[in-house]
């Protein structure tokens, strides 16, 4: 035979509540022991849970009083995230105040969002920013989420100032692009940011910090070479002394042209890229002309602008 008390502390829990009672603090007599606790979290494994969510969906929560309209929105988003409203008469978000770890941070809050755990397994709950998706969405967690593994410059950390330098040497001879180095080291700078402001040690911030400080002036290093790349880039594209304000149109069809040299033709190619102002120079020959892309992805490559190594 099932009583009240074999239900379960969850279900004990909120018989109590029906009833008005206070639940009693730990430590107590007849407070639940630690054994009860973690009996009722093996329960919540089991899904012996109240309310099953689904990503992608908003449940109304309603106060069990029927002269009360009012209650919560709860969405899990598709990212696993949740976010919470609380409403009043009328199903939508209405201000209420949010306090936090016993703090008010916001009088007048309509959404919150309850982000990840720091522990929790990132790669079973985040899911990659596809394209187009802004970086804010709730459909992604591209921060965590290692969305072209087979690219991935591994070996980097944030933990602490020797990691992080360890982390800038391997980038500074992982032999990738510019951009990608840029990109790599943005990523570690951004997550030792989150993890300072989740994380309580003093002595694990301190850490966090000298090595957020490494990586934050090693982006500043790469912008500022991303700035020299940039400005070489823009001398070359308006063009100099003869050929100055050239747009690209216009030079694709003064520089792709076809090839008059017998070698050229022996071996089958029909077309070229000449030089600015020499003729005599090929860039790239071609068997068969080659598009504006192409002779922009060329044009790009000799003003190095693809972030070479």
């Amino acid at each position: 035979m099932i009583t009240e008390k074999s239900k379960g502390l969850w279900h004990n829990i909120h018989q109590k509540r029906k009833r008005g009672e206070k639940m009693r603090k730990k430590g107590e007599k007849g407070a639940p022991s630690d054994a009860a606790i973690k009996r009722a979290q093996e329960a919540v494994k089991n899904s012996d849970v109240d309310l099953m969510l689904k990503r992608g969906e908003t449940y109304i929560l309603k106060q069990d009083r029927e002269d009360y309209a009012r209650g919560l929105l709860i969405t899990m988003n598709e990212n696993g995230s949740y976010t919470v409203a609380y409403w009043l008469e009328d199903a939508e978000p209405y201000p209420i105040e949010v306090i936090v770890d016993g703090k008010s941070v916001k009088k007048d809050g309509k959404l919150i969002k309850l982000n990840f755990h720091p522990k929790l397994d990132e790669a079973a709950e985040r899911i990659p920013r596809k394209k187009g998706q802004h970086k804010g969405s709730d459909s992604h967690s591209d921060l965590y989420t290692d969305e072209n593994p087979k690219g991935t410059i591994k070996g980097l950390g944030f933990k602490d100032a020797a990691t992080a330098n360890k982390g800038v040497g391997i980038i500074k001879k992982s032999g990738k692009k510019h951009a990608h180095q840029v990109q790599a080291t943005l990523v570690m700078q951004q997550r030792a940011k989150e993890a300072i402001k989740n994380t309580k040690d003093s002595e694990k911030k301190e850490n966090l910090r000298a090595a957020l400080k490494i990586w934050t002036d090693h982006l500043e290093k790469l912008k500022a070479k991303t700035k020299k790349m940039n400005e070489t880039f823009k001398s070359f594209s308006e063009g100099e002394g003869k050929y100055k304000g050239e747009t690209w149109e216009q030079g694709y069809k003064r520089r792709v042209v076809k090839t008059t040299d017998p070698e050229h033709k022996d071996k089958g190619y029909k077309w070229r890229i000449k030089g600015k102002e020499r003729n005599e120079i090929s860039i790239k020959l071609y068997k068969d002309k080659p598009d504006f892309a192409e002779y922009k992805k060329q044009m790009k490559r000799v003003a190095g602008h693809e972030f070479g190594g």
